[in-house]
């Protein structure tokens, strides 16, 4: 039986990166994945431009996404505004399918030397002081074992059960609902704005997050996130609500494969455990509860939790140290340093300026008056999708809420100051 330097449970967003990443710096891997590969992920799409930064030997094929996003349009009930991207030369990213997205990862993983075991499910693990061991059950029956020297938990909010038996803890969780439709790739360009990505903030609807539409080629998804949701509160918004009804016009419900229902629900996390690290064991992405609640970039965050995993064992490698907790404990450094200390931390205040702070959309609509009216704010937006908060020094969110706060009457700055100086006191 042959021992893996790391074994991974999970070939999503972060499992898939990882194990490519893994192998091109010497490691051999083995990734296990309960579903077929190409399964159906739900996901909004996003992934802005600063996701590929960090990443430029891994380089992803124009033919993996479905269009340039270079449009968000944000919304309030009475008011909205629309960044376009072409407006500055740019685009804001790319907007991609989950299924085609994480097969690519998988397929590159394998063809530099990963073994990549679809289909299969996770009967048991077992840490010992010496090695991981895991009963895995192939699809196709039977049951085999597996040993390694270190396991990455990458399963996302669907092996929290796994996760809390080998004794970690698990992030909490808010919900999300996502519908799928079909249209004409027409239809994309003209009713959703060119591959627009449509921020929609209610309270009447959500309390929590946004009501959003993410265009691809000749599909797109709609989706909220709150406490709780259901289909029939989703159809119903969609049905009642003045500003989405003319955006689902002519626009057709679609199960994609595998599904029998094209609306699906997903837990997605709302805050990072405190541990993501444990003797001979990492936590990535989803599962670390790395997604934050304003942005819910949760490709990116997983694919930059599996970059810091692969950079915490190549100093260990390097400095001929063993993957016990103790020296494990350098990734959760990185984590805090690179990605919870900056980037989650800009989310955590325009999720309270936004979300928190108030009982209306008032300045969310000062918000989209912003976009309307000022050209450099929208400048200022379109650089921050491209912005690497980890090297960065310039402060988006300062820059950003003063220009929000010239746009609101002079009266009124008097009750929306003490809550700007607080969502910038965050940390």
């Amino acid at each position: 039986m042959v021992k893996r330097d790391i074994i991974i449970a999970g070939g999503g967003a972060a499992g898939g990166i990882a194990a490519w990443m893994a192998v091109e710096h010497g490691f051999d891997v083995t990734v296990v994945d309960a579903k077929e590969r190409g399964a159906y992920h739900p996901c909004s799409g996003m992934f802005p431009n600063h996701s590929f930064k960090g990443f430029e030997e891994y380089p992803i094929p124009d033919s993996v996404f479905e269009r340039d996003q270079v449009t968000q349009r944000c919304m309030s009930p009475t008011i909205d505004g629309l960044f376009d991207a072409r407006e500055f030369g740019a685009t804001m990213g790319k907007i991609i399918l989950r299924s085609k997205f994480d097969a690519f990862m998988l397929d590159q993983a394998e063809a530099h030397g990963a073994e990549v075991l679809d289909s299969t499910r996770i009967a048991k693990v077992e840490i010992s002081k010496d090695q991981v061991a895991m009963t895995v059950e192939p699809a196709a029956g039977g049951e085999s074992m597996l040993l390694g020297d270190v396991l990455f938990l990458a399963t996302g909010t669907a092996g929290f059960e796994l996760q809390k038996r080998l004794g970690f803890e698990v992030p909490p969780t808010v919900q999300s609902i996502i519908g799928e439709f079909e249209c004409s790739a027409d239809y994309i360009d003209q009713v959703l704005s060119s591959g627009a990505y449509h921020y929609y903030v209610n309270k009447k609807l959500t309390r929590i997050g946004p009501f959003w539409i993410t265009g691809r080629q000749d599909t797109f998804n709609a989706g909220m996130i709150d406490y709780t949701v259901s289909k029939e509160r989703f159809l119903g918004a969609i049905a009642k609500d003045p500003r989405l009804k003319p955006l689902f016009s002519d626009a057709r419900p679609v199960a994609p494969a595998g599904r029998d229902s094209p609306y699906m629900t997903a837990a997605i996390p709302s805050a990072p455990i405190k541990t993501p690290y444990g003797k001979r064991a990492l936590v990535l992405g989803d599962a670390a509860g790395l997604p934050q609640c304003f942005y819910y970039e949760g490709v990116w965050e997983a694919r930059a939790s599996a970059k810091y995993a692969i950079d915490t064992l190549v100093q260990l490698r390097d400095g001929h140290k063993p993957p016990t907790a103790e020296n494990l404990a350098i990734y959760k450094k990185l984590l805090a340093r690179n990605l919870v200390n900056r980037f989650l931390r800009s989310g955590r205040r325009n999720s309270y300026l936004f979300w928190t702070a108030q009982q209306d959309e008032s300045l969310w609509s000062y918000f989209c008056q912003t976009t309307r009216t000022n050209k450099q704010f929208r400048e200022l937006i379109t650089r921050a999708y491209a912005a690497d908060y980890t090297e960065d020094g310039e402060d988006y969110d300062t820059r950003a809420g003063e220009a929000v706060f010239a746009t609101i009457p002079t009266l009124k700055k008097l009750v929306y100051a003490p809550l700007f100086l607080k969502a910038a006191a965050i940390k």
